[in-house]
């Protein structure tokens, strides 16, 4: 299956809309170089729905100027509803048949839409399909790959979710209206609402698949709540879900045991985890 298709191809393909999603607060930073990166879309067919949820610095004043000059660009206010209520509105206002998040530091490969719409086209039994991220440090640029026949296989994941969250937030594209069906992201949460909702989504024998390609760049800086003083919250939080479904759902109570070490692991610096992660790649491989 050729990435790079043919001008009827094309065609066929950009008939169908696709939702982007953002929420965010406070993210002037990096918010400007997220929307470029949808905008270097090579699918147009595209709308591009931003919650900002209650920004105090000049977040806001970006999305208008950024609204006004594309139409396809929607931006929400509100006073601050929180992240769950704030993804939950951004998908309500969705219209497309299929839903990217990206987090609003996060960037889109140029070919990130086309590709993974190509992909749940595909394979219509998947309710979510996520890809491969690329890690920037910081102001780092990523360094894309241009794909053109070397697609990957789709692998089934959703029972790998309870060792390990292999799906990243900007790296999804799912079919809105079973995500709705579904409840949408919990808003009774503080935090890991994407991982809460793969693991429901599963647990009600949803199918996802993951590829190799790396579509999304995900940023790692200091300012991320998960590599300052709230790693361990995080870590508790990501640990108790896991334990909660394995034992709800009684998937393999084994895995309570590497839910532990997992969080064992967490308490370390990122460069270490970073070793112990490739570590892991390199048996797996």
């Amino acid at each position: 299956m050729s990435l790079f298709l043919k001008e009827k191809e094309v065609i066929h393909l950009q008939a169908e809309l696709v939702s982007v999603i953002c929420t965010v607060k406070n993210g002037e930073r990096t918010i400007s170089e997220t929307i470029e990166s949808v905008l270097a879309q090579n699918y147009t067919n595209w709308e591009f729905v931003i919650v900002d949820d209650g920004s105090t610095d000049t977040t806001i004043n970006i999305l208008n100027r950024y609204s006004h000059l594309d139409k396809r660009i929607k931006v929400i206010q509100t006073g601050g509803i929180g992240r769950g209520s704030a993804l939950n509105k951004a998908v309500e206002n969705a219209t497309g048949n299929y839903i990217c998040n990206i987090d609003a530091d996060d960037l889109m490969h140029p070919q990130k839409i086309q590709i993974h719409y190509e992909y749940m086209n595909q394979n219509k039994e998947y309710f979510l399909i996520t890809t491969g991220s690329e890690l920037i440090y910081e102001d780092a640029k990523p360094d894309w790959k241009i794909y053109d026949n070397d697609f990957s296989l789709v692998k089934e994941i959703g029972d790998s979710l309870f060792v390990d969250n292999q799906i990243g937030h900007s790296s999804v594209m799912m079919k809105r209206e079973i995500l709705i069906e579904i409840g949408c992201y919990d808003e009774g949460r503080k935090s890991q609402f994407d991982y809460e909702l793969w693991l429901r989504a599963f647990c009600e024998n949803l199918k996802l698949g993951k590829v190799d390609e790396k579509l999304t760049a995900k940023r790692i800086h200091k300012n991320q709540s998960y590599e300052n003083k709230k790693r361990l919250t995080y870590l508790y939080r990501n640990t108790s879900l896991k334990i909660n479904y394995i034992l709800k759902y009684n998937k393999k109570k084994y895995r309570i045991f590497y839910a532990i070490i997992l969080f064992i692991l967490g308490l370390l610096p990122f460069k270490i985890r970073m070793v112990v992660r490739n570590i892991q790649k390199n048996i797996k491989s």
